[in-house]
């Protein structure tokens, strides 16, 4: 009986189907390891460009009984297995000839993917064992399924081809890393019905990628339980684009749902027909994300029960409406009505930014419904209020932004900081008026609190004034208390440390009174904070030193800076009593990082007096 011949044979007819490979396989010749390739174009015109070639072995054995499953075994001597690794892997097939000598169609054909990474964990295994016995599984019969597999071989083979060589360690080292990320390719039929399943019987190579960017394969197979993917498409209603993209969620037991945003949850009720638009299941808007996420949310909510359905890149997936689809639709639409007016209040307010609002318990509600009444029903405030015309602070969950309040005792009004016309002065010791920004009124309290500031309207108003000895000490001190905000850990400290550094470059480049020596020592302790200072600073910092006229103060300051804290303490007891107690309280005591420096006293004093505002 030829078994050989019988096995090639019966190979040659499965491959034959199959429009984009060819197979060369010798009958009876005297190569003990390989039978012949099978070449893998990459389409059907055969192009000799686009050509891979996949090493084979064909074995064939007589089978008294039918076999039970998808899976078997066949052993092989281990030599054989070191020359395959040596040549970068093979695909290895067993036919089962029936024991009956008869034609027969149905003949079993099995097969292995014996590829470095394969060949390398039998041969572990065997260790001093002269044959192993290997797993097969069933050769596909579809011929989709053959070409998957034949591609997936080619390009795994690739990957591998370096894998003999790396040193058993090193393999162990990237195992570890492989638990934290790893990549794997699969080629499944992209209208399974449960594609978790057919990847679990695919069983993929999990790869690491070395820093090089290639690729070492660190495990193999597996169960799949649950997945999601990604897909960027169009999802829109009647035209109106809501997302350029969604998630897939699939899990094992065949369930599967769709996901929009961050809350719209569509899950598929079985039987699932992928290629049916008239889908049945449970349509779900959950409350999750920002403001702004919530607000699209549920307008696509709302639009695709209104209008029974939603495409995604123009296909239509028809929704069909329970009974109560009427009272649902009216309750969402009454959400997004109070949603959108919590967006214009806080546009109207000045924060155009977004904010999560997941965390909002029922007095935030409250509180919500207060502001959106002020802003745009323009009624009288609920909040708890001083007299007088004030920065004030508002807090929404995580978010704190600043408003502006004037209030008698008649009448409380509250305004968008940022564009209301304040006209703002200070006086000098002579009672003479000098202009300055409205936003040098912002306290230590507010600076430390809020979670957004339009820096660049600060910014403008600030250099807007023009500039005089009392400006100057207000916005100094404007920017010294930025620094201890930012110094306490403010929720905007690293922008606000930023900002005090653009300002103070401002002061020391408008310094009208000659007072270049504290707006340089201003420089200096924000450019150590940023751990900025450069060599010309220092040197910078080193003349300064030499002037004799140079007070206590600012000696204790430079020296602080300069991380010479003997010294600084040395100056500092050189100081009155009124300075010690006045220098405690700046921003600059945050630098001086020693066991032996004077005690801070808990008090502000750069929030400044003597000023009044006319509307």
């Amino acid at each position: 009986m030829d078994i050989e011949g019988f096995a090639v044979g019966v190979l040659l007819q499965r491959l034959a189907y199959v429009n984009n490979v060819q197979a060369f396989v010798s009958l009876r010749d005297k190569e003990p390891l390989w039978d012949g390739h099978i070449y893998v174009y990459k389409d059907e015109n055969k192009t000799r460009e686009d050509i891979n070639r996949v090493p084979i072995q064909v074995k064939g054995r007589i089978c008294k009984h039918k076999r039970k499953g998808d899976i078997s075994s066949y052993s092989i001597k281990t030599n054989e297995l070191q020359s395959y690794i040596k040549d970068g892997g093979i695909l290895f097939f067993v036919v089962d000839m029936p024991e009956i000598q008869e034609a027969s169609t149905n003949i079993d054909i099995s097969y292995a993917q014996l590829l470095p990474y394969d060949l390398r964990t039998y041969l572990d295994k065997s260790k001093e064992q002269k044959s192993i016995s290997i797993s097969l599984k069933q050769f596909p019969t579809s011929l989709k399924a053959i070409k998957r597999l034949l591609s997936s071989t080619v390009s795994e083979r690739q990957k591998q081809a370096g894998y003999a060589n790396i040193p058993a360690d090193k393999i162990e080292e990237y195992r570890v890393i492989g638990k934290k990320s790893f990549v794997f390719e699969c080629c499944i039929d992209k209208n399974s019905t449960n594609f978790l399943k057919d990847m679990t019987e695919f069983e993929p190579y999990f790869y690491v990628k070395r820093s090089d960017g290639t690729q070492v394969p660190i495990a193999k197979g597996g169960i799949f339980k649950s997945a999601e993917m990604k897909h960027q498409s169009i999802v829109s209603v009647n035209d109106h684009i809501f997302y350029e993209e969604y998630k897939e969620k699939h899990e094992i037991s065949g369930e599967k749902s769709l996901y929009f945003g961050e809350g719209i949850v569509f899950n598929f009720e079985p039987p699932i027909d992928i290629s049916s638009c008239n889908v049945k299941g449970h349509f779900i808007c959950e409350y999750k994300g920002t403001l702004n996420q919530q607000i699209e949310d549920t307008m696509f909510f709302c639009a695709a029960i209104k209008n029974n359905g939603f495409e995604i890149d123009g296909k239509k997936y028809e929704i069909q409406i329970s009974t109560n689809g009427s009272s649902v639709l009216e309750e969402m639409n009454h959400k997004l009505y109070n949603f959108k007016r919590f967006r214009d209040a806080l546009d109207l307010a000045g924060y155009s930014n977004d904010l999560p609002i997941v965390d909002f318990d029922d007095k935030t509600w409250h509180r919500v419904d207060d502001f959106i009444s002020v802003f745009l029903d323009k009624k009288t405030p609920n909040f708890k209020l001083p007299i007088g015309t004030n920065f004030c602070r508002i807090s929404f969950g995580q978010t704190t932004i600043a408003l502006l309040v004037c209030k008698d005792d008649t009448t409380c009004n509250i305004y968008n900081p940022y564009t209301y016309p304040l006209i703002i002065y200070g006086e000098d010791e002579k009672g003479d008026k000098h202009p300055l920004s409205p936003f040098i009124l912002f306290d230590l309290s507010l600076l430390s609190s809020v979670t957004y500031l339009k820096f660049n309207t600060i910014w403008e108003s600030i250099q807007n004034i023009e500039m005089s000895e009392i400006y100057h000490g207000y916005v100094t001190n404007f920017m010294l208390r930025m620094l201890m905000a930012s110094d306490n850990l403010a929720p905007l400290h690293k922008e606000l440390l930023d900002f005090a550094f653009k300002i103070a470059q401002w002061l020391y480049d408008n310094d009208k009174e000659n007072n270049h020596e504290i707006s340089l020592l201003n420089i200096m302790q924000i450019k150590r904070r940023l751990g900025t200072l450069t060599k010309e600073d220092f040197n910078r910092l080193f003349t300064l030193m030499e002037n004799p006229r140079m007070s206590a103060m600012n000696k204790t300051g430079l020296f602080i800076i300069l991380e010479d804290f003997e010294k600084a303490k040395t100056y500092f007891e050189k100081m009155s009593e009124s300075e010690q107690q006045s220098f405690v309280d700046f921003p600059i005591m945050h630098l001086w990082n020693d066991k032996n420096k004077p005690e801070l006293k808990d008090k502000n004093k750069h929030n400044d007096k003597n000023t009044y505002i006319e509307s």
